[in-house]
């Protein structure tokens, strides 16, 4: 008998306990397996004592004890069942490991449960539909209720593969134990291959095929191996193991506690799980329970070249993640790559997920504390329709180096985010340009910190052009160091977007191209291509290039040349309709919500698209002095919240560079921004520049845009960290000329309080539109407008507050080419509108709403209000202001009510009466009249209501009624009325002296004889009476008041 060593096959093995026992055994050359026990099924054995066993199996199960079961290097075991379906448990009872050097074949499912170790050599070979190798048990009860739950007993040690193990197409491979290791090739082409180590663990052939580890390794100090030390990694793949179209899985649970590695991929591991036909392949590596997960092999999804269907999946995941290989997720559409870490992850190798017809795919890191993605890494989702996704993301620190590439070659770029509490990128390439669009980069954080709101006029172009996105955290503190380059750029048509935000620090000093296609020609004539000369670039200090392009067309046979962005089409048949794309720069933002640290907006590379800025405080200026420039590198690093007065300068040049290419250019300051040197664009194409302030805006300097439009914001509360300031204002002392560009200005209305106004007193404005909204509620502050010239219109809406109109605002457009609205108006200035008409809204009902400054126009409206009519034609002023209705004022006698006294005439007219004012002045229930405004009422008659001496009411014949009105500065008056009631005065009719004169003798008494006696004395005669009235006396009744005699004297009763 030959006696052989075996010591190799069984290298791993070791007995656990304190005392280690290294496995060195021999083997005799025959050695099968021995002493079977038929636990359950209908099986007979044949060849028992020979190299070759058949096991013949009548029934679907059977269940097998063995003494031992190995397989020397010439043997065979042949399971022969009844169908693919069927399965054989197969367990060794005794002490010794299976060796398999030999053969193992079968049609059906060959399990092989031996706790003391399984190794197959490299000589060794399984060919079943499915196997598994475990040195945990299972119970015959679940074993066949198909109830795969492994458990592993005290000692049970690992299984070794260095051989071959094949199943069939759909078949599974499975390898459990203490630990696994595979230096050899598992194939299982459409089926799963599992590799795990725990303490008890399920596998699931039905569901979704993942193995489910519910008790981890908690023993794992007393596993060694051969040569008694403590084990590395508990799963290891220096092999191959292949299963297109199919799930692999690696997992294996360790207590938390225990630091040693889960899984560990050698460098000449291979893990394959291509695609076949349409069914994709899946890798699941680790879990969140597995601790340190180690990459150095070859992970693949990918489709063969030239297959249809699409690629797999790949998910790996630990405590700790270290990947140095190469994972491939390439096909027609890039496939999905996920690496989770619960607290490290580094990525120092390739990750390939590439659409070579579609689109690319979509890689995801994500830890729940570091990221590292090193300088010599490569990430690359490239599509040739559209770019794919990467998404680096960490909770606390994210360290991001190397080369990410999501770009396309023929259509849209994709998207690329980075992120964590901490952001440093340094020594990487980030490219998600697109031939059609670029595609978009977050770093740090979205657009406005994902403050996002559809009114934003750059919220398409920074959010929603790209779709649907995932939210992102935003970081702390963000640094992009200087070599670092980011692509977003467009052949064709738009430049993409790049985000650069922290919620504290931002430091950017890296690269950005957001650049598009200046022009795209397409000729629908096949005899008359466009034929592109040599495209110039010139770079300006901001990198902004325009592409001058020289256009020639001849009638000749079909030829074209495209040089840089431009591209034509070369077919010789009837072409497809053009498709016209948007063209120009795209979108970037370089902000922070407290500090903007540093902005290299000198490697901003934009030619027609948007650039914001948001630091604290913006100085434009060329002097060197008075804040530190943005392109430097800047040391202080005071907190926005201990009200630091650092500030930053931009060069004037840099910005006029930026317009004159077409860049739109925006600071946005969280407190101030002051224009002190001139922003002079040239051209006639320029970009637009806005201004965003929390606080104010100060321009002292002349801006040009060479027509691009103008926009100021400022008192906006929607900016962070613009502190307790309790004053706000937007002034300008200098020319703005925007040609055809408009200007708009906003000065918002802060829940601080204090004073806030817009000053434009000194400014000379001239371009297309102007558009002034001052929304403040600090009635004391008017806003105060200079000399405004638009081609087109100008509107001025200031409701909460007057204005002072100083200067000429002239516009030459069209309709209502001047719309003011205001609480009142004033000031000396004039409005001119040669092609259409002005109007202007006071909305205080006060008599200082009726105030017009110095306008002068078709009509004024007295008590309009927003929706009423409007009752004149042409310019004119609607005034909110309502004086009620009209009526004359008489006013009244000094020390009296009295409107009107008249002596008793025995009449109830008022003609003989005295009014108190001759000519009295006309005023409203409400409030005088206004100012400017002259009225006449009509004069009704007036009757007392009794012609008795006493206090009276005067009534008119009738109700006022407006006679005329006029104004000084407008054609015609509307909006007075009069009350519809005759109006009543307050009247006094005074007694009225009469005289009774005549004769009487003396006779001691003072009885009045009223006639003549009979000699023809004496008698009375009353003078003074109203005419028809008659006074009559009678004796003994009317007395005078005395009986004195006084010869000469008139006695009056």
């Amino acid at each position: 008998m030959e006696i052989k060593n075996i010591s190799k096959p069984v290298s791993r093995f070791a007995l656990v306990g304190f005392l280690t026992i290294f496995v060195n055994t021999t083997v005799v050359s025959g050695e099968m397996p021995k002493n079977p026990r038929i636990q359950s099924g209908n099986i007979t054995i044949e060849g028992k004592g020979t190299d070759h066993l058949k096991i013949q199996q009548k029934t679907n199960k059977s269940i097998i004890d063995w003494d031992s079961f190995s397989v020397h290097k010439r043997g065979r075991v042949d399971f022969n069942m009844p169908s693919s379906r069927s399965s054989s448990l197969n367990r060794v009872t005794g002490s010794t490991p299976s060796t398999i050097a030999g053969q193992i074949n079968s049609n059906g499912k060959v399990l092989l449960i031996n706790p003391n170790g399984v190794a197959i050599t490299e000589n060794g070979v399984v060919k079943t539909g499915s196997f598994a190798a475990s040195t945990l048990d299972i119970k015959n009860n679940d074993f066949l209720k198909d109830i795969y739950s492994f458990k592993r007993k005290k000692n049970s040690k690992g299984v070794e593969n260095s051989g071959k193990i094949i199943v069939g197409s759909g078949g599974n491979a499975s390898l459990l134990g203490a630990y696994v290791d595979n230096s050899g090739t598992i194939m299982a082409r459409l089926g799963r291959v599992s590799l795990g180590s725990g303490d008890q663990i399920t596998l699931d052939f039905v569901g979704d095929g993942l193995m489910k580890i519910t008790v981890p390794t908690k023993q794992l100090g007393l596993i060694r191996d051969t040569k008694g030390r403590p084990l590395s990694s508990l799963i290891r793949n220096t092999g191959i193991i292949k299963a297109n179209g199919g799930l692999i899985e690696l997992s294996a649970h360790t207590a938390q506690s225990l630091s040693r590695g889960s899984v560990n991929i050698g460098s000449s591991g291979m893990i394959i799980a291509q695609s076949v036909g349409d069914k994709s392949g899946k890798i699941v590596i680790g879990s969140p329970k597995d601790n340190n997960i180690k990459i150095s092999g070859k992970i693949d999804v990918s489709t063969p070249i030239k297959s249809l269907s699409p690629s797999g999946t790949i998910i790996i995941q630990g405590r700790n993640v270290t990947h140095t290989g190469n994972i491939y997720a390439n096909g027609r559409s890039g496939g999905k790559v996920k690496v989770l870490s619960k607290d490290n992850l580094k990525i120092d190798g390739s990750v390939l997920a590439k659409g070579n017809q579609k689109n690319g795919g979509k890689v995801v890191f994500l830890s729940e504390k570091d990221v590292k993605i090193t300088e010599k890494s490569i990430v690359n989702t490239m599509g040739k329709n559209k770019g794919g996704t990467i998404r680096s993301l960490a909770k606390t620190a994210n360290n991001t180096s190397g080369t990410l590439n999501a770009s396309s070659t023929h259509g849209y770029g994709g998207k690329v985010d980075v992120t964590a509490d901490s952001v440093q990128v340094s020594s990487a390439k980030i490219s998600a340009s697109g031939k059609i669009q670029g595609g978009k980069v977050r770093i740090g954080g979205e657009y406005l910190g994902g403050k996002l709101t559809s009114k934003d006029n750059n919220y398409k172009g920074f959010v929603t052009r790209f779709g649907d996105q995932p939210q992102l955290n935003n970081a702390k503190h963000t640094v992009v160091k200087a070599d670092t380059n980011i692509d977003v750029s467009s052949q064709t048509g738009k430049g993409g977007t790049t985000v650069i935000w922290s919620d504290q620090i931002t430091e950017f000093d890296g690269q950005i191209n957001a650049k598009g296609a200046e022009k795209i020609l397409v000729s629908a004539n096949l005899n008359q291509k466009p034929k592109f000369g040599e495209s110039t670039i010139d770079f300006p200090k901001i990198a902004t290039a325009k592409i001058q392009t020289k256009v020639e067309s001849k009638a000749s046979p079909p030829s074209s040349k495209a040089s840089k962005s431009q591209s034509v089409s070369k077919s010789s048949v009837d072409p497809p309709p053009p498709t016209v794309y948007e063209q120009g720069g795209g979108f970037v933002e370089i902000s922070s919500k407290d500090y903007l640290k540093k902005a290299n907006i000198a490697g901003v590379s934009l030619n027609g698209g948007t650039l914001l800025l948001d630091p604290r405080n913006i100085y434009v200026r060329d002097s060197s002095t008075g804040g530190t420039t943005l392109t430097s590198d800047l040391t202080n690093m005071d907190q926005y919240a201990d009200g630091s007065t650092t500030s930053y300068r931009v060069n004037s040049s840099i910005i006029e560079s930026a317009i004159t290419s077409g860049t739109n250019v925006i600071l946005k300051a969280q407190r101030n921004i002051y224009v002190q040197s001139d922003i002079i664009a040239t051209g006639s194409s320029g970009g637009d520049l806005t201004l965003n302030a929390g606080v104010d805006i100060d321009i002292s300097a002349n801006i040009t845009t060479a027509n691009g439009n103008l926009t100021l914001e400022a008192n906006n509360e929607s900016i962070s960290g613009r502190g307790n300031n309790r004053y706000s204002d937007i002034d300008i002392s200098s020319t703005v000329n925007l040609g055809t560009g408009d200007l708009n200005i906003t000065l918002g209305n802060s829940n601080t309080t204090g004073s806030y106004d817009i000053n434009l007193t000194a400014a000379t404005i001239n371009a297309n539109n102007i558009t002034i909204t001052d929304s403040a509620t600090d009635i004391s502050q008017p806003s105060d407008l200079g000399s405004f010239t638009a081609s087109s219109a100008i509107n001025i809406t200031s409701t909460n507050k007057y204005l002072n109109v100083n200067g000429a605002l002239t516009a030459n457009g069209t309709g209502t080419a001047v719309d003011i609205t205001s609480k009142y108006l004033s000031g000396s200035g004039s409005v001119s509108t040669p092609n259409g008409i002005w109007r202007a809204t006071n909305t205080e009902n006060s008599s200082s709403g009726a105030l017009f400054g110095g306008f002068t126009g078709d009509f004024i409206q007295y008590g309009y209000s927003s929706g009423d009519a409007i009752q004149g034609t042409g310019s004119g002023l609607l005034s909110a202001y309502d004086p009620g209705d009209l009526s004359k004022v008489y006013g009244v006698f000094s020390g009296t009510s009295y409107n009107l006294i008249k002596t008793y005439d025995g009449t109830n007219s008022t003609a003989s009466a005295s009014f108190f004012t001759s000519t009295p002045s006309v005023s409203g229930a409400s409030g005088s009249v206004p100012t400017g405004t002259s009225i006449s009422l009509s004069s009704p008659t007036f009757t007392y209501d009794d012609v008795n001496q006493g206090n009276q009411t005067v009534t008119g014949s009738a109700a006022y009624s407006i006679a005329s009105k006029t104004h000084t500065n407008f054609s015609n008056v509307f909006g007075l009325t009069t009350s519809s009631s005759a109006p009543t005065l307050t009247g006094r009719i005074s007694r009225k002296s009469i005289q009774i004169q005549g004769e009487k003798y003396y006779d001691a008494t003072n009885d009045i004889i009223a006639a003549p006696d009979s000699e023809g004395f004496g008698g009375l005669e009353v003078v003074g009476l109203v005419s028809g009235e008659d006074l009559q006396f009678s004796a003994g009744t009317d007395n005078f008041f005395t009986m004195v005699a006084d010869p000469g004297n008139t006695y009056t009763t």
